[in-house]
């Protein structure tokens, strides 16, 4: 029944989630962009590997939101995080490159706007983590993004570039 600000500051970042009379109201975290939902911020902060919290009593939410319980929030940022688990299979890292599949496997593939634009960004020659920025999503909706494209056969994921040349001209 706790009113106030838990924050955490870990390896991936810093968090805070605003509870009032035991309900969570918002929730913010740096590697939550565009406009995620509380179970998604919280499920940002359930991948920290290590950090610390505090939690200030009585600060108040920066704004009014619709009261969620807490068991029910970190129930579905679980769900998140088993996902996430299933797409990191596909998109290892946000330094890996994405590219047009070089044929596709099927006879023909339909392509919505969203897909569209996610192709014509990729077409340009990007990392997972560029593709994000370029979209403006957060890691965990580009990752689903690149892992929806890679099914579909349009798109596939390959290792990150580095700076190295191999002697042959192409970089390691």
């Amino acid at each position: 029944g706790k009113t106030g600000c838990l924050h955490v500051d870990g390896d991936r970042g810093r968090g805070r989630v605003w509870i009032d009379g035991g309900s969570v109201v918002a929730a913010s975290a740096d590697r939550a962009l565009g406009e995620p939902s509380i179970d998604e911020v919280v499920f940002e902060m359930l991948r920290f590997g290590r950090g610390s919290f505090s939690f200030a009593i009585d600060e108040p939410a920066p704004h009014d939101a619709e009261p969620t319980e807490i068991e029910g929030t970190l129930r579905r940022a679980t769900q998140l995080l088993e996902e996430w688990r299933e797409l990191e299979a596909v998109v290892p890292s946000l330094s890996h490159r994405v590219a047009m599949a070089p044929e596709l496997t099927v006879e023909q593939v339909t392509v919505d706007a969203d897909r569209w634009k996610a192709l014509v960004a990729i077409a340009s020659g990007r990392s997972v983590g560029e593709l994000a920025e370029a979209l403006g999503v957060g890691e965990l909706g580009i990752t689903r993004t690149v892992s929806d494209l890679v099914e579909l056969g349009v798109a596939v994921v390959e290792p990150p570039a580095t700076s190295r040349s191999n002697g042959s001209g192409r970089r390691n």
